[in-house]
């Protein structure tokens, strides 16, 4: 993209209403166009050598290409700090994806080439690894949809041919399309026959419903399960997705033993606070001293 184009869609988001949603949003083509300067700077060396053995650059031209240790520090110290201000204000999500997808991956990528056949399996393993911790959540599907199929896609058209490759492109596509299929026939039962659902979840125990019960679960819980404010309860509890049932239990049994530590601590805390707050001021009469008394009640 042209900065040019960067500039203008920036300027565009500052007329936004919404100021914090507006420098989030800079703050991602920002770190987007520092990663891409990165890459940039950090592929010259790495790829141009390959071109001239390859025959595919004049050595001459290669030598006027190559990129400065200099550029390289600049680049890397503006990607650091656009992060760090992202990451400081509780924005990773995205600035991981953008990472991953504008710098190590392609960046993987050129250290492969000409090799194509390691890249599928590095995607791969990523993509495991993040579904194993968070479950098929935005990150996820960003790196599926946008990354693995079209990786996938790529290599098959490599080595099996434009004709065959296609054909097993499109069954890839395919059979992402039916493994998401029950999401969006759950979402649209939910909104079109509300009903019908209510009477599932009330009938879930009854034999003829409880089997399709017990796959929904299991499938449900293969994607990851959240709650309502949609927090992933796998995190919550420190353990990845594919956690056995012994595993769990194991985990909120620690978790339950940690409660009188806490407590006890937390009571210590508030009894320091109530006779540092005491000491410093004995007139405790005053409204705002008592609803401080409240809050910390509460608190306990």
């Amino acid at each position: 993209m042209p900065t040019w184009l960067r500039i203008a869609f920036m300027l565009i988001a500052v007329r936004s209403d919404n100021m914090e949603s507006t420098l989030t949003q800079i703050g991602y083509m920002a770190l987007s166009f520092c990663l891409r300067g990165l890459f940039t700077s950090l592929q010259r060396p790495i790829l141009i050598p390959k071109l001239v053995r390859l025959g595919k650059m004049h050595p001459e031209v290669a030598r006027q290409t190559k990129s400065g240790a200099k550029t390289v520090a600049y680049w890397f110290v503006c990607t650091g700090s656009t992060a760090a201000v992202l990451f400081y204000h509780g924005v990773t999500r995205v600035p991981f994806f953008l990472m991953f997808t504008s710098l190590v991956l392609p960046l993987f990528k050129t250290i492969a080439f000409p090799r194509v056949a390691p890249v599928l399996p590095f995607l791969g393993c990523v993509c495991y690894l993040v579904w194993r911790w968070e479950g098929v959540q935005e990150l996820f599907l960003g790196l599926v949809l946008f990354q693995a199929l079209p990786t996938a896609h790529e290599c098959c058209r490599h080595f099996l041919g434009r004709g065959t490759g296609n054909l097993l492109g499109f069954f890839l596509w395919l059979g992402v399309a039916l493994a998401v299929a029950p999401i969006v026939a759950t979402f649209a039962a939910a909104y079109f026959v509300p009903e019908a659902i209510d009477a599932v979840v009330s009938n879930r125990t009854h034999p003829n419903i409880s089997f399709y019960w017990s796959l929904a679960e299991w499938y449900y819980g293969l994607l990851g399960f959240t709650t309502v404010d949609g927090d992933n309860p796998y995190q919550i509890l420190g353990v990845p997705q594919t956690a056995s049932l012994d595993t769990i239990k194991k985990k909120v049994r620690y978790c339950i033993s940690q409660i009188p530590k806490l407590f006890a601590h937390t009571i210590l805390t508030i009894s320091f606070i109530y006779r540092a707050s005491f000491a410093s001021s004995p007139s405790s009469s005053t409204p705002t001293r008592r609803e401080t008394i409240c809050k910390r009640r509460n608190t306990l």
